[in-house]
């Protein structure tokens, strides 16, 4: 019965820690695709009329500006994640006795039914 009650609170953990992660990762792609399909090639013609570094501020975020977007967010993400495992008690140094007992039973079981 105990282990059933650990078994209930381990699943809705990990519902919540996916859950968060997912729409993490949703943000992050929704404005992966504003900054240059909105930006750049949406509205490339008002934007064309403003300068950035003496280029068009469109052409400079189709061409610059995105990219840096992009490696931002990466950054972002994985340190949003780090975060993320911290609170959830899922980062690998974060892995109690108890945790890391369940993973080698697991892997050990595996190991014994791939033979």
């Amino acid at each position: 019965m105990a282990q059933s009650v650990e078994n209930q609170q381990w699943g809705d953990q990990s519902k919540a820690y996916w859950r968060r992660s997912l729409r993490l990762q949703i943000g992050l792609l929704a404005i992966w695709f504003v900054v240059p399909y909105v930006f750049g090639i949406l509205l490339a013609d008002p934007l064309h009329d403003v300068n950035f570094f003496t280029f068009p501020l469109s052409f400079w975020i189709a061409q610059n500006g995105a990219i840096f977007v992009f490696i931002a967010l990466i950054f972002f993400y994985a340190n949003r994640m780090d975060h993320l495992d911290h609170e959830y008690g899922v980062h690998e140094e974060d892995l109690n006795a108890a945790v890391r007992e369940r993973l080698a039973k697991k892997a050990a079981k595996k190991a014994g039914g791939a033979r």
